[in-house]
C-alpha cells in the first residue's frame, strides 16, 4: 500500500494534476463563501449604524414632545377682552331733585388678546410650536404677530379640527450627528396626532406617533367698576364693564406608537 502510494505521488500521468485542480477549485469556492459573508455582515453593520441613528434621532424627538405634552405645568392661555365704557350724566337743582332724565351715552367696544404659556404673558413671535398648535385651535395663525384681528377672534369658537402642519427639526445623536426629524402634526376629531418620522435616506424610515387629547377649561368673568365727578349741578358718571374669556389649554398623552410612513 505504501509503495503504491509513492508510486502514485511520483506519478507523470497526470492524476495528481486533476486533484489539485479539484483541491483548488474547493479553496475558491470556500474563499468566495467567505468573502460574500463578510460583505455582506459588513453592509448589515453599516445599515445597523444608520437604523440606530434614525432610531435616536425619532425617539428624542418623541421624548421632547411627549415632555412638552405631558408636562403638567405647561398651559397655553387665551384671554379675549372686551371693554365697554358708558357715561351717564345727571343734572342736579339747587334743592337736590334731579332735573330732567339723566343722559346716557354708550362707547363703542374696544378688544384686546392676551396670551399667556404658565400665566406668564408672551408675544406670539416667542411662542413655541405646541403653543402655536394651541392657537390655531381657535383660528389665530401662527406667525410673527397675531393676524386675526380681536374684535374678529372674540366670537371665534374652537375648532374641531386645523389644516395639518409639518415642521423640520434637528436633533443631535449621541456620536454628535446631527439630523434632521420630519415632525407633522393633525389635529381632528379632537385629537391631536403627532407623527416624527426621520430624514435620513429615501427608505426605511422610523416613525413613532404619539396621541393626545385636549383638556379645555373655560371661563368668562365680567367687572364692572364706576367712578364719579361733579361739576356745578352737573354729575358725570362712567361706567366701565370688562369682559373677560379665558380658555386654557393642556394636553393629555394617550400613547406612543412605532407607525408605518406612507412611503414604505
Amino acid at each position: 500500500m505504501r509503495r503504491k502510494l509513492i508510486e502514485k505521488l511520483k506519478s507523470q500521468t497526470g492524476a495528481s494534476l486533476s486533484l489539485a485542480l479539484l483541491l483548488f477549485l474547493v479553496c475558491a469556492a470556500v474563499g468566495s463563501v467567505v468573502l460574500t459573508a463578510g460583505t455582506g455582515a459588513a453592509g448589515r453593520l453599516s445599515r445597523m449604524a444608520e437604523t440606530d441613528q434614525r432610531y435616536y434621532a425619532v425617539t428624542s424627538a418623541a421624548k421632547f414632545f411627549n415632555d412638552l405634552l405631558e408636562n403638567d405645568e405647561t398651559s397655553v392661555t387665551l384671554e379675549r377682552i372686551k371693554t365697554v365704557k358708558n357715561t351717564v350724566t345727571t343734572t342736579y337743582k339747587a334743592d337736590g331733585s334731579i332735573d330732567g332724565t339723566p343722559s346716557k351715552t354708550e362707547g363703542d367696544p374696544d378688544y384686546s388678546v392676551r396670551i399667556l404659556v404658565d400665566e406668564e404673558e408672551k408675544e406670539i413671535s416667542d411662542l413655541g410650536v405646541i403653543s402655536q398648535l394651541a392657537l390655531s385651535l381657535y383660528g389665530i395663525d401662527s406667525g410673527n404677530e397675531i393676524t386675526v384681528k380681536p374684535d374678529e377672534i372674540w366670537d371665534k369658537m374652537r375648532a374641531d379640527s386645523f389644516e395639518s402642519k409639518t415642521y423640520t427639526l434637528q436633533f443631535k445623536t449621541e456620536d454628535e450627528v446631527f439630523i434632521n426629524t420630519d415632525v407633522l402634526f393633525e389635529y381632528k376629531e379632537g385629537k391631536l396626532t403627532v407623527t416624527l418620522t426621520d430624514e435620513i435616506g429615501d427608505s426605511d424610515h422610523y416613525a413613532l406617533v404619539i396621541s393626545a387629547e385636549p383638556v379645555f377649561t373655560e371661563n368668562t368673568s365680567v367687572k364692572t367698576t364706576e367712578t364719579s365727578s361733579f361739576e356745578g349741578l352737573k354729575e358725570t358718571k362712567r361706567v366701565t364693564t370688562t369682559t373677560t374669556k379665558t380658555s386654557v389649554l393642556k394636553w393629555d398623552v394617550t400613547g406612543i406608537e412605532k407607525a408605518v410612513p406612507g412611503n414604505e
